[in-house]
């Protein structure tokens, strides 16, 4: 039995679905939006190691910990679209993230294949720390500065051929967009750090790795970052692509700890690779729609631990 925990409308959790339907998988859901809402989670871990039993009941249905045999979760951004009467306002979010974690630490520990657990995706938090475990996987990365010195952030700017663009140096979404002149000037020292990275050209390479597979999407646009291009008044043309060898098996390195990760590469126009991020909780579908790639086929083999024929 596939647990899925997530949100029903994200498109990436209806691919999943849709997948293990069309492969005639049995699966449960968990409407993160609602949950705990609706549902009951009850385990004690076994007392000879970190191994959880109990039972999980949703709306119509109960199965025993004991019979699930992969997740996937993809944990929505604070949307929830259920609200309970019993609790007050301002505790309504405590409540949710209290009950968020605690299925979380669930998902830990089941012995079964976990899409994502937690643990393994922290460094995504930290764009400064994760581009130490880039380098380490034989990658290169584009120079940087995570900086609160407006004086260190224009000496940046310059060194780099004002060539720069500015980003989360957390895992928040935001856009990724170049860096003028007038955005540096008006930056004070000593408030929130800024991170900034020297601009690389060429095609943005996605590499979706999935249990020991590489799936490469070359994606052409001439926007500062192609999920936005619409924003930019361009457009993103998306295809499968290959990767060398070496890149391949780096990238594999670098979601090793995780079952599906998504991998952001850039080629320049002479050939080298640069890497800027790991995504331990990639938007998959999104790709796979538009280049027809078995991401959520390969997810799916991985989640059940047999061969899709």
């Amino acid at each position: 039995m596939i647990l899925v925990c997530g949100a029903p409308e994200d498109l990436t959790v209806t691919l999943v679905r849709d997948r293990l339907e069309q492969t005639h998988r049995q699966y449960r859901l968990i409407d993160l939006a609602a949950y705990p809402y609706g549902y009951t989670v009850d385990w004690v871990w076994d007392s000879n190691g970190p191994v959880p039993h109990g039972s999980i009941a949703g709306p119509d249905w109960t199965i025993d910990i004991d019979e699930v045999s992969g997740v996937y979760v993809r944990y929505p951004a604070g949307n929830w679209s259920v609200r309970s009467s019993a609790v007050p306002s301002d505790l309504q979010d405590t409540l949710h993230q209290e009950a968020h974690f605690g299925l979380a630490a669930l998902l830990e520990d089941l012995p079964c294949p976990v899409a994502n657990r937690r643990q393994p995706g922290m460094a995504n938090h930290s764009k400064p720390y994760q581009e130490l475990e880039i380098r380490a996987s034989g990658l290169q990365v584009p120079r940087s500065l995570t900086t609160t010195d407006g004086r260190a952030a224009l000496e940046f700017f310059e060194a780099c051929d004002r060539a720069v663009v500015i980003k989360s140096a957390s895992g928040a979404l935001t856009p990724v967009r170049r860096v003028s002149l007038a955005d540096l000037e008006v930056l004070e020292s000593g408030v929130t750090p800024v991170y900034l990275q020297a601009y690389v050209p060429g095609d943005n390479v996605r590499v979706h790795t999935v249990a020991g597979r590489v799936f490469a999407t070359r994606c052409i646009s001439t926007a500062v970052d192609y999920r936005y291009s619409a924003d930019e008044g361009t457009t993103t043309r998306l295809e499968p692509t290959e990767v060398p060898g070496w890149v391949a098996a780096a990238c594999l390195r670098l979601g090793g700890g995780l079952l599906i990760a998504g991998i952001d590469l850039k080629q320049t126009p002479d050939g080298q690779y640069f890497c800027f991020e790991v995504n331990p909780a990639p938007v998959f579908a999104w790709y796979e729609q538009y280049t027809g790639q078995a991401i959520g086929l390969a997810l799916v083999e991985a989640l059940s631990n047999a061969a899709i024929e």
